[in-house]
């Protein structure tokens, strides 16, 4: 069968003059196709201004030819669509997918149906421009990948889990975060700064051939980027020539895009790199080098995190046979924390300033305020007499305080803490002190919408070997059955997380506002 000459000019000939009115004057691209060969035989001025092309170039040639887009593999999806399309012209039955164009960056909801007489079986479709909706549902499933990444991360360095542990959960993340076709891993850097290791991420044959790899202004990828302090992002090791030597290696772990990003610290000292390897050749957007640098302050705060436990551990090893000694160093260890955590939040509050996207302006904030929480501990620690106790009154008293001054529209809330001469040692004041931090956060956040006058009172004591605290607020309370939800935000998940570190429990309520209730034993069960 041969196909029918080209076409040049709109043939609506057979059709309503009323759909001849719709399809010139529709808002969205249009166009009509006819069998067997499914050539183009109409089409809307909206379709050529949408996809930047003229009629005497669509006119005639086959929909598979001009639909903006690929529904699919470039061999199924073509085969799966031609075989829609037959069904739609026979039984009239009509069928809808989406295509996306990397060309033109749009992403169309494609909606095909049969018009005219039945002989004639031509069919219409009609392209709904749906880019928003995608990219806002890809920027959701980004801040989910990273709030779950930043839970779970934080939840093992809290827990003083290994290292790779915890940075291994934002190597997840980052592959989450970018979607298919990504692998990740981090590099440590040696004391001297001259050579990178493998810590987690790539398989270990490929760490092997990596191993101690140098770091220098000669190199390429994660040691030039630990070098220079800035990323180095090759979109295809194939065309880059410093990649020549390093190719065989590239081909035999399949990938082709390689971009890397140093770690460093808030005085510029490189401590690694955090690598993404793609598939296939891929150009670095702003948004990915921001979400990546991102990443790379909690890998940061993680280590040093973990690097300052590290060195607590043998400090207080070394000071067994010295009380007096072992307090001062303790004293200055608890300072140091604190002012790396300082330093943290320091570079927290530089990547939030500079943020042009005030979607991420809200969890780095949050971060920062978590930070700061853990850093008051440590403050109290080295200025008390005690270097194991907090006094929960100050300590509750103070963070409340810090909370209420990040809220400074709030002035009309009412803020009250009632509770004193309870002592809790450090390992549970930290997770104690950010649950109480999550729960005034969320009063000040969510109970007072239109920061109208209310009342928010914090009350604790201890009983029969418990802590209880009791958080309420008279704002707009809780939706109804909040208890039986799964935690769909950070704060509650944190709270309810923290709890169960803790060996307690947390209830939610709402009569009159917002209230919860939180008990966990004084002392950490000793099993």
């Amino acid at each position: 069968m041969t196909s029918e000459p080209l076409r040049t000019r709109t043939d609506l000939s057979g059709l309503t003059s009323g759909f001849e009115a719709l399809f010139q004057a529709a808002p969205s691209p249009f166009l009509v196709i006819a069998p067997p060969d499914y050539a183009v035989i109409a089409v809307n001025d909206e379709f050529l201004r949408a996809t930047m092309t003229e009629r005497e170039s669509i006119l005639g040639r086959p929909f598979f030819e001009v639909l903006p887009g690929d529904p699919g593999s470039p061999a199924k999806g073509w085969t799966e669509l031609r075989a829609s399309l037959t069904r739609v012209a026979e039984t009239g039955e009509p069928v809808r997918f989406e295509s996306q164009s990397d060309q033109l960056g749009r992403t169309f909801d494609v909606f095909a149906f049969r018009v005219g007489e039945l002989i004639e079986r031509r069919i219409a479709i009609l392209f709904g421009d749906i880019t928003p909706r995608v990219q806002a549902d890809r920027i959701l499933r980004e801040h989910a990948a990273l709030l779950q990444g930043q839970t779970e991360a934080l939840s093992a360095a809290i827990l003083n889990e290994p290292l790779d542990t915890s940075l291994g959960a934002l190597v997840r993340t980052a592959t989450d975060t970018f979607g298919g076709g990504v692998r990740g891993a981090i590099y440590l850097a040696d004391e001297r700064g001259e050579r990178l290791y493998h810590l987690v991420g790539m398989p270990a044959e490929y760490a092997k051939e990596v191993e101690g790899f140098e770091v220098g202004p000669e190199s390429l990828a994660c040691g030039l980027a630990t070098y220079t302090g800035e990323p180095v992002l090759t979109a295809d090791v194939r065309t880059d020539s410093r990649w020549e030597p390093w190719r065989w290696l590239a081909q035999r772990f399949d990938y082709r895009g390689c971009w890397s990003f140093p770690i460093h610290s808030a005085a510029g000292t490189l401590v690694g790199t955090l690598a993404l390897y793609w598939r296939e050749p891929r150009e670095a957007t702003a948004r990915d080098v921001q979400l990546a640098l991102l990443l790379t302050i909690l890998v940061f705060f993680i280590f040093a995190g973990h690097r300052e436990s590290e060195i607590r551990k043998q400090a207080e090893h070394a000071l067994r046979s010295s009380l007096a000694e072992r307090e001062a160093l303790l004293r200055e260890l608890h300072h140091r924390v604190k002012n790396n955590l300082q330093v943290i939040t320091s570079l927290l509050e530089i990547q939030t300033r500079q943020s042009t996207d005030r979607r991420d302006v809200s969890p780095l904030s949050d971060a920062g305020n978590r930070i700061a929480v853990i850093a008051a501990i440590h403050e109290l620690l080295y200025q008390s007499e005690s270097l194991s106790e907090v006094d929960l009154g100050v300590y509750a008293r103070r963070l409340v305080r810090h909370v209420a001054s990040l809220y400074d529209g709030s002035s009309q809330i009412d803020v009250s803490v009632d509770g004193d001469g309870i002592a809790i040692d450090l390992t549970r004041a930290v997770p104690f002190g950010l649950l109480l931090n999550e729960l005034v956060s969320n009063s000040y956040k969510h109970a007072f919408p239109s920061r109208t006058k209310g009342e928010l009172r914090i009350r604790f004591y201890q009983d029969d070997g418990h802590i209880r605290l009791r958080v309420t607020d008279t704002g707009v309370g809780l939706p109804t059955g909040f208890n039986e939800r799964p935690s769909v935000t950070l704060g509650t998940q944190l709270v309810r997380m923290l709890a169960k570190q803790l060996g307690g429990t947390v209830t939610f309520g709402s009569a009159g506002g917002a209230s919860v209730e939180v008990n966990v034993p004084v002392q950490a069960d000793a099993g």
